[in-house]
């Protein structure tokens, strides 16, 4: 079985890592970058590259680039795309070079120590497709110290993989098995996932090959066993994709290999067949299916079945045309050579023997210079490299705080010189804020207890008016009694009607301003209001429909916006009716005959806004400052002469405050007036 066997799961584990990424979300793109790579890696599988390039290309653009984490993730998808799938390494280092570059602008250090572990790999991974070994090692080698000074044990099992398969292709095939069965103890440590199962499936058997490459047949045969084992139990992280049975025909093709050293031909065939059975269909590993292939009809060979080769043989050369293998070729050529030779074909025997000759030294050419390289050495003058830059970076470390102390001692002392000089300063100025600080207090002693008086006084105020209020209402009630009854009467003159009838106006409207007076003074003293969850709508409608008769009397009309949607809020029903009434009330009175008044709510983020419009006289600006306060100044009388007394704007505001809210206006004189209530 070729090396080829052992990176099976390396391409698999890029494509469906980009079905599965899953990293948070810069909500604020419309496309995440994540499911735009999710879908670029699953267009790879049936698409060609330039267009999965514009795929990614267009809808990166159409999230302005991207944050810095999409494009180091856009980056380490072309890594893969270039390292693993059409292996041009120039390009694949150029995308490592970007992400390395990217990341070390980034102020995040965890993210700084993610990605540059990973853009090390990939640029390692580039420079043994570009036969520069030397700085391959070197990168390997800064992601392994990037990852042991996390103390990532999960993170270093990259690392020992990759140095496993630098060893396989070297042919050490015990320093493999060791790197390789490290790799495996480390990758426990991180959580079961798509991209952990792959790596461990693929672990498991790499080492049961190495094994088997040594010889240690009982080993590798647990190691396959358990790697079988290993698909099933966990063939739900995979789900619908064919992973599990192209990874389970991988080993049934070694174990085929296996049996057919040790003899054992009729168990080899038996997992040869399988492994050719699903590897052969289209969307599986063809290329492990070409050499299960080549390996059963070796075995025909060696069992003296040669009618069973050339058909093998026949297949292979139709699989080479369309799906290039170069050692796949160089063994198909050993094996038609072989069976040639075999039976009694010496002429075509010779012509593949000489075809098999020359691309085996081509392919020898090409590893040469990597399989003189000694890794152990190499790895060793890096780590010894490494150690001495640290240990250059900790001198300069430790010159720098030398020369940092130095520069602190100096300001210490410079503070000291300071702090001496200004001490009898300090004590001098102690003295007058001391004194001043006493003059403070006994200030604000006199004005604390200047408010206390002037809230006590207030309250006073407010009892005497309530009083007054109170006591005024009797006789009022009585006087307007009177006049009812005197205009009942018969033989009335009209100036006498006329009278009566002011009489009756002048009790109304004392009434009306006692009422004012007892409210305000009552708002005054409640701390805090009861309140339920109630529909503004409700209240608003109900509002708008007892005034509409009293809008009716200027022929006035009142218009109510009615939201399709209830607006809950919390709130005093009664309070909130009287502010709603107030502000229609003022409409009324401000507007012209014959205009209508608009009522209507709406929802915001703060909760509702009701707005009350009118079309009247309108708030100068010279009088939109007071026009809230008790007794305004700025009262007028109605288009009809309706009287104000100046305090219903300012029961508004005290209930809109007592519930949290606010209560302003826009207005524009001549042309009317908008009043907006936010509760919330």
């Amino acid at each position: 079985m070729s090396y080829k066997a052992l990176f099976v799961g390396l391409f698999f584990t890029f494509i469906f890592s980009c079905k599965n990424t899953n990293r948070e979300n810069n909500a604020a793109s419309a496309v995440h970058y994540s499911q735009i790579l999710k879908i670029a890696g699953q267009k790879y599988q049936t698409d060609s590259l330039p267009e999965v390039i514009r795929y990614i290309d267009s809808s990166y653009a159409a999230i302005n680039g991207g944050s810095i984490e999409a494009r180091v993730e856009k980056y380490d998808f072309f890594c893969n795309i270039y390292n693993n799938g059409t292996h041009d390494f120039v390009k694949a280092r150029t995308y490592a070079d970007s992400m390395l570059q990217i990341v070390n602008k980034s102020t995040d250090k965890k993210f700084v120590k993610e990605r540059a572990l990973i853009a090390n790999y990939n640029m390692g991974d580039a420079n043994i497709g570009l036969k520069k070994y030397n700085d391959a090692f070197k990168y390997y080698y800064q992601a392994k110290a990037i990852a042991a000074s996390a103390v990532d044990s999960f993170a270093l099992q990259d690392y020992n993989y990759r140095l496993g398969m630098v060893m396989y292709r070297q042919q050490d095939y015990a320093a493999a098995n060791n790197y390789f069965k490290t790799s495996l103890r480390q990758i426990n440590y991180g959580e079961l996932n798509f991209q952990t199962f792959i790596r461990k499936q693929e672990l498991i058997n790499n080492t049961a090959l190495t094994f088997s490459k040594q010889g240690i047949y009982d080993s590798a045969l647990i190691y396959y066993n358990q790697g079988l084992e290993y698909l099933e139990a966990n063939r739900k992280l995979v789900g619908k994709r064919n992973l599990v049975d192209v990874a389970k025909g991988v080993i049934y093709g070694n174990l085929g290999q296996l049996y057919t050293t040790r003899q054992e031909f009729e168990l080899a065939e038996r997992f040869l067949i399988k492994s050719i059975s699903i590897n052969s269909r289209k969307g599986f590993d063809n290329r492990d299916a070409q050499f299960s292939q080549i390996s059963l009809a070796h075995l025909y060979l060696v069992t003296n079945k040669t009618e069973k080769v050339l058909p093998l043989i026949d297949k292979l050369k139709a699989s080479l045309d369309s799906l290039t293998n170069d050692e796949a070729e160089l063994r198909l050529h050993n094996l038609s050579y072989k069976y040639y030779s075999k039976i009694g074909q010496p002429v075509k025997a010779l012509q593949y023997f000489q075809a098999f000759v020359q691309l085996k030294d081509s392919l020898n050419t090409k590893d040469r210079d990597f399989h003189a390289t000694d890794v152990d050495e190499l790895l060793k003058s890096i780590e010894n490299q490494y150690k001495i830059e640290l240990l250059q970076k900790d001198n300069h470390v430790q010159k720098l705080y030398t020369l940092v102390a130095v520069v602190i001692l100096i300001l210490v002392l410079s503070i000291i010189l300071l702090i001496s000089r200004n001490a009898k300063k300090a004590k001098r100025h102690i003295v007058a804020l001391t004194a001043l600080n006493e003059n403070i207090k006994d200030k604000k002693t006199k004005l604390r207890e200047a408010m206390a008086k002037l809230e006590q006084e207030s309250k006073s105020k407010d009892h005497i008016l309530q009083i007054v209020a109170h006591d005024l209402r009797n006789p009022l009630h009585g006087i307007a009694g009177l006049t009812d009854i005197l205009k009942s009467e018969d033989g009335l003159t009209s100036y006498q009607e006329h009278v009566l009838g002011l009489m009756q106006t002048s009790c109304n409207d004392a009434q009306q301003l006692i009422n004012e007076i007892l409210e305000v003074a009552g708002l005054a003293e409640v701390k805090k209001l009861s309140r339920q969850a109630t529909d503004i709508n409700v209240v608003v409608s109900n509002a708008v429909e007892l005034l509409q008769p009293r809008a009716l009397e200027k022929n006035q009309r009142i218009v109510f916006d009615l939201s399709n949607n209830p607006h809950p809020v919390t709130i005093n029903r009664e309070k909130i009716t009287r502010v709603i009434s107030n502000l229609i009330n003022n409409s009324i009175k401000f507007s012209p005959a014959n205009e209508n008044i608009y009522v209507s709510t709406e929802q915001n983020n703060d909760g509702v806004i009701i707005k009350v419009k009118d079309k009247g006289i309108g708030i100068p600006a010279n009088l939109a400052e007071t026009v809230f306060n008790t007794f305004t100044p700025a009262k007028r009388p109605g288009t009809s002469g309706e009287k104000s007394f100046g305090l219903g704007l300012s029961i508004c505001r005290q209930i809109v405050e007592a519930h949290e809210g606010k209560i302003w206006f826009d207005s524009q004189p001549g042309n009317g007036t908008t009043f907006h209530v936010q509760l919330s």
